[in-house]
């Protein structure tokens, strides 16, 4: 039987905030469902490009949520990961993003910027312009004003959220 947990992010959660929360929630859940695989669906629209989404990511975070999910299925499920795709609707994003993916998946070194060829067959199948870069660039967005108010809710949510439940997972 599966089990998973919903933490509800504040709207404008950004890299810091969001890789705090994920880092405490996972392994103590992790630690308590002991699975025997996990199931990620590593979809891009929590990517701040996404017009659907309201989370701000960047490709930076992306990366390092990759590598933590490597080290936590390493520790907590023998190694054993299924991914899945889907979610992302910023084409220049997403494609990005799930580039991101495969190269930590298999262990391949990062390119600072994309091939002049695969940019070009890119740009052509989708119609628009593309990132050059694997990453975004520094401070891709203007400063959040709200900062330290999204991130103290987000440690209250991930508070209650344990506190509720702790009691119902057996450790």
């Amino acid at each position: 039987v599966g089990r998973k947990l919903n933490l509800p992010l504040e709207p404008f959660t950004e890299d810091e905030s969001y890789l705090e929360v994920f880092e405490a929630l996972v392994p103590w859940a992790l630690g308590a469902f002991r699975p025997d695989v996990l199931v990620v669906q590593a979809g891009a629209d929590a990517h701040f490009l996404d017009p659907l989404a309201d989370l701000l990511l960047t490709t930076r975070a992306y990366e390092r949520l990759f590598r933590l999910v490597l080290e936590y299925a390493e520790a907590y499920a023998g190694g054993r990961i299924l991914l899945t795709l889907g979610g992302g609707y910023s084409l220049d994003a997403t494609v990005r993003v799930w580039a991101l993916l495969y190269l930590v998946f298999h262990g391949l070194p990062l390119p600072e910027r994309l091939s002049e060829g695969w940019l070009r067959e890119w740009e052509a199948r989708l119609g628009q312009p593309l990132t050059p870069t694997l990453h975004d660039p520094e401070a891709p967005y203007p400063e959040i004003p709200r900062r330290q108010e999204i991130e103290k809710r987000n440690r209250l949510t991930l508070e209650r959220l344990t506190e509720l439940v702790r009691p119902h997972l057996v450790h």
